[in-house]
């Protein structure tokens, strides 16, 4: 996803320009030390990296984002996708996440885990109009409420 968002920083530098790549979540110590110093240095300013976030910074996270990627190699249930989706966020997720039902619903383009795709997947989010954003995102919050919320969980304990 990196050398992705690198390939879309210096091809696509108009579409890209007012987007930040912010990466988010559990890694050793040591990966989040190397790749935060290669990445600064490569991107000054368009990458941002949080390590892992909880609570109320989790929450202001994702009502100011824009889109959520997660190019995963394998996920049971990735809950920070249904997040994304609860916020009304627009989503790229790889198949393997597991949550097809994004795409049939148009709430999720999918990409597959090579950095062609994933360069191809972000930049066609950049290039998408707001609107259609708006309205994958809605597709989301849409999924979210009809499937994950607690009376339809509830309901499945009958």
């Amino acid at each position: 996803m990196v050398r992705a968002w690198e390939g879309i920083c210096e091809t696509h530098q108009a579409e890209s320009a007012d987007w930040v790549l912010t990466i988010v979540g559990w890694e050793d110590d040591t990966t989040f030390d190397q790749l935060g110093s290669t990445v600064k240095e490569m991107f000054r300013g368009r990458f941002e990296f949080k390590g892992p976030v909880f609570g109320e910074e989790k929450s202001v996270l994702f009502a100011e984002s824009s889109a959520f990627i997660l190019p995963s190699l394998s996920e049971g249930h990735p809950m920070a996708v249904v997040e994304a989706w609860s916020y009304g966020l627009p989503v790229i997720i790889t198949p393997e996440c597991n949550l097809s039902v994004g795409f049939r619903f148009g709430a999720a383009l999918k990409i597959e885990t090579s950095e062609d795709s994933i360069y191809s997947g972000i930049l066609e989010m950049l290039r998408m109009d707001v609107i259609d954003r708006e309205n994958m995102g809605k597709q989301g919050r849409k999924l979210v409420e009809n499937l994950y919320s607690w009376p339809e969980q509830a309901s499945k304990f009958d």
